[in-house]
């Protein structure tokens, strides 16, 4: 949609803030993890390393576990990933891992600057 090949996390920011930017926009990077940018900064989200059974619902367990619960948007966010990376442990849509992974184990960086992406 950005015309733009985004293959990092600066190519996330970069992208969202050219199509969005005034907006909150949320960007799944797989295993590098997930971007949230806002006018004022953003935050890179990284999961622990897995062994991935299925991707399917990822994205989408991504997406539930940002708008699940009000709150800071590092801990939003760190549930967001810890919620799609659970995702990938299971072989079917419809499971749920023996063992999700915790937001805890989700390492949230944050940077600041509405126009660079530092």
């Amino acid at each position: 949609m950005s015309g733009r090949d985004v293959r990092s996390p600066v190519d996330a920011v970069a992208a969202a803030r050219s199509l969005a930017p005034t907006a909150f926009v949320l960007v799944s990077m797989g295993a590098q993890g997930a971007v949230l940018v806002s006018p004022a900064g953003w935050w890179q989200a990284v999961p622990p390393t897995i062994e991935v059974v299925n991707t399917v619902g990822a994205g989408d367990s991504l997406l539930a576990g940002f708008l699940a619960v009000e709150g800071p948007e590092p801990e939003r966010l760190a549930r967001a990933v810890a919620w799609g990376t659970s995702a990938c442990l299971v072989a079917g849509t419809a499971q749920v891992p023996d063992r999700p992974v915790p937001p805890e184990a989700v390492t949230v960086t944050a940077h600041s600057g509405a126009t660079s992406v530092d």
